[in-house]
């Protein structure tokens, strides 16, 4: 999640935070890229097990000819009570809801803001998300009140507003591989029109099951 701010028309990346594959921080992130770090390995049992579905040369349905990934840990380690939740509605929450409003929180720190500085500002949420496939693992949490806030991308943002008392647009993004590049040009936008002051902008992306891995390889990707 980056915050940017704005003089006249010029606009500044003031702070940043993110987590990534084998980074759990920026420091991290850069420093892998610094030593050419590949930060790709195999599907971990804690996530699937690659053995159901997994096969050389040309897959089929249900196949996938791929069981690497860029493991993104930790991301089931979260402080629903700091966030003002619950531990029950904390579960139902998609991962991504989860790392994005931590990556926030961290990002408003990183640009030297305190939450009671940016409270009631005309701050900016834009982020570049898909619909999780967390809730498939639950057929309760498919079809419960907590389950469908959990999971709706509109809430992804919005956690993010509520929580800190933003004003400014509250925007999810989904143009699929470019969605993080569309929510920053949208949040500098928005910082040029005056509809922002201030902005958080940024992306998530984490897979919870096999079948994002199993639809692109049916895809031929």
């Amino acid at each position: 999640a980056n915050v940017f701010g704005m003089h006249a028309t010029e606009i500044a990346v003031i702070g940043m935070a993110g987590r990534f594959p084998m980074a759990k921080d920026l420091d991290s992130f850069w420093d892998n890229i610094a030593n050419g770090r590949d930060c790709i390995s195999e599907v971990p049992q804690a996530r699937w097990d690659t053995d159901a579905y997994y096969v050389q040369g040309q897959p089929g349905l249900g196949q996938s000819n791929s069981k690497w990934m860029g493991v993104l840990e930790g991301h089931d380690h979260f402080d629903p009570l700091f966030f003002g939740l619950s531990p029950i509605e904390a579960e139902a929450m998609d991962p991504q809801q989860r790392i994005f409003l931590q990556s926030c929180w961290h990002g408003m720190e990183n640009a030297g803001y305190t939450a009671e500085q940016l409270s009631g500002s005309k701050c900016g949420v834009f982020v570049g998300c898909a619909y999780g496939d967390y809730n498939l693992l639950s057929r309760e949490q498919q079809i419960n009140a907590l389950g469908f806030t959990g999971g709706a991308t509109s809430i992804l943002a919005a956690r993010v507003s509520y929580f800190m008392n933003l004003q400014g647009p509250c925007v999810s993004i989904d143009t699929a591989c470019s969605s993080s590049l569309v929510a920053i040009a949208t949040a500098c936008d928005s910082l040029i029109t005056g509809a922002s002051d201030i902005a958080l902008a940024g992306g998530v992306y984490v897979m919870a099951n096999a079948d994002m891995f199993l639809k692109t390889a049916n895809a031929g990707m």
